[in-house]
């Protein structure tokens, strides 16, 4: 976030913007003035928004929250620095920073120094009386030093005799450590000296985490720790395009963009971001730790496509898995993948279309023509099982359900044995539903039996027919005959009349058991012989389907 800066000094208060840095302090001519002179004491930075100190040169004396400067630090709210005798505090509120400057100076105050002898003391009358002791030898001082010097003597030899060593291999080296017990070690070098018992021993640097470890030192047994101090976490902050996307780092959930000094543990991450309608995008990240700001500006890539689709006729409905998304013509924003579209419209035939969508891939689609939608045709037959032919193909047997193309006038031929073939010319308009009923004529022809002898009984479809010998009338279809007669071989064929023409059928039964006669025309060898209407045979056949 950008913020404006106001500065509180000795010259007023002013604001600068927020692209006003870097600021300058010192002297005459700076942007934040301390005291007189033109030398510049320090700079404030910016790097990606977030604002940082810097000594001006190695001369110039820096503290930041009292710990003096090497380098550059980051600013905070809070945060106190002091340059030469001036205090500088920073403070964030809201969209504006306030930086106030004051100055340490006192008043000169004369220094008086007493004299080096003892002050003299008063009687009541409030004369000075003299001192007796005064330019007399202390009698006891130099004794009670010598003790004083001897015993701490021979505590520092009771503790060296007595200590163990606690050797200590800390990385990086610490800035400071501290052994604390009933009694704390004394820091030898790289090694404390600690009486024997319990104690707690810290260590801490600058951009890592306090160590803090218990230790139990007995006598005669030297201590070795071996540590590694860890770095305080990095301060991750996050921005993206669009905002509120999702952020998971090594797969947990870190809250939605954007987000700011969010605390990360040092080391390499893997960072993942979600958006709806976006692709998620994936990287890792190395972060420095040691509460240095680490700032990340993302923009996600959208997961969809403008798709431009026209038809003819226009304004059919475009649809995908039946979520209807426009009429055409329309310009859809689609998903990456791939996509099935339907397209339809009242008096046509619905279309499918297939297509694959890449994520910022505009496409216009081809000009998607619709057909006008078929007729329905229901046919009937009388007799049922009638077979239907549509344009000379064969579609199947009645009662069937046809789909016509529309206005287009069609050939229907039904046909069934036994029945004249009928024909009929229709045509549907689009959509159209029509049930239709067709009474098939049936159709006949003649067959003249006789058979020998004369009274033997005839069967056609195994009905009885009278005498075998006569005239009928069948459909024409085939028919099976059968010729019969107590004490004589029966007789069994198939006709199949024709219309147009007759049929002659002469049968010559045998006796059972009884020789077969070689009579032509007799028994196997009966003729059935098939006459034009003049009546002049033209076809001699033996048995079998006539």
């Amino acid at each position: 976030m950008k913020r404006t800066i106001l500065v509180r000094d000795a010259a007023g208060e002013r604001c600068y913007p927020p692209d006003a840095y870097p600021l300058a302090l010192g002297g005459d001519g700076a942007d934040v003035a301390l005291g007189g002179g033109e030398r510049v004491l320090a700079y404030i930075g910016s790097e990606r928004d977030h604002p940082f100190v810097q000594p001006a040169d190695e001369q110039s004396l820096v503290w930041h929250n009292h710990q003096q400067l090497q380098g550059s630090a980051w600013l905070k709210s809070g945060d106190q620095l002091q340059i030469d005798r001036y205090h500088l505090s920073w403070q964030v509120q809201g969209d504006q920073i306030i930086l106030s400057v004051s100055s340490t100076d006192v008043a000169a105050t004369p220094r008086l120094t007493p004299p080096p002898s003892p002050p003299p003391q008063q009687d009541g009358t409030g004369v000075l009386a003299e001192n007796p002791s005064a330019g007399r030898p202390p009698r006891h001082g130099l004794r009670w030093f010598l003790l004083g010097m001897f015993g701490l003597l021979l505590g520092a030899a009771a503790f060296v005799m007595l200590a163990t060593p606690v050797n200590l291999e800390i990385k990086p080296e610490p800035d400071s450590l501290a052994l604390r017990g009933l009694l704390p070690g004394v820091l030898v070098g790289d090694a404390f000296l600690a009486l024997p018992g319990t104690y707690t021993l810290s260590a801490g640097r600058a951009g890592y985490r306090e160590l803090r470890r218990p230790l139990e030192v007995r006598y005669g047994e030297p201590v070795l720790v071996r540590e590694t101090l860890r770095k305080q976490p990095g301060l991750v902050s996050v921005e993206t395009s669009p905002q509120g996307a999702r952020l998971s780092i090594d797969g947990k959930a870190a809250g939605q963009t954007p987000l700011l000094d969010l605390e990360v543990e040092p080391g390499r991450h893997l960072l993942r971001l979600e958006a709806a309608r976006h692709l998620a995008r994936e990287f890792e990240l190395e972060v420095i730790g040691m509460q240095q700001r680490q700032q990340l500006n993302l923009t996600l890539q959208p997961d969809w496509a403008r798709v431009s689709v026209k038809s003819e006729p226009s304004g059919a409905e475009v649809s995908e898995e039946g979520r209807p998304l426009g009429r055409t013509p329309v310009d859809l924003e689609l998903k990456q993948g791939t996509h099935e579209l339907a397209l339809s419209a009242p008096g046509y035939k619905p279309v499918q279309v297939r297509l694959q969508v890449r994520a910022g891939e505009p496409r216009e689609l081809p000009l998607v023509r619709l057909d006008p939608a078929d007729g329905v045709l229901k046919l009937q037959s009388e007799p049922e099982g009638s077979s239907v032919s549509v344009d000379g193909r064969f579609q199947g047997r009645t009662p069937l359900e046809l789909e016509l193309s529309p206005n287009t006038s069609h050939s229907i031929r039904l046909t069934r044995a036994g029945y004249r073939a009928a024909n009929i010319q229709l045509q549907l308009a689009p959509e159209e539903r029509r049930e239709q009923t067709v009474r098939l004529q049936p159709d006949y022809g003649i067959v003249f039996i006789s058979s020998q002898p004369a009274d033997a009984e005839l069967l056609v479809d195994g009905k009885p027919r009278g005498s075998a010998t006569g005239r009928l009338k069948l459909s024409t279809r085939v028919h099976s005959i059968e010729v019969r007669k107590p004490g004589y071989q029966s007789y069994r064929t198939t006709v199949l009349p024709s219309a147009g023409f007759s049929r002659n059928l002469q049968v010559v039964l045998q006796p059972l058991g009884g020789e077969r006669s070689q009579t032509p025309g007799s028994g196997a060898n009966s003729q059935l012989k098939l006459f034009q209407p003049s009546g002049h045979a033209v076809v001699d056949r033996r048995g079998g389907i006539i």
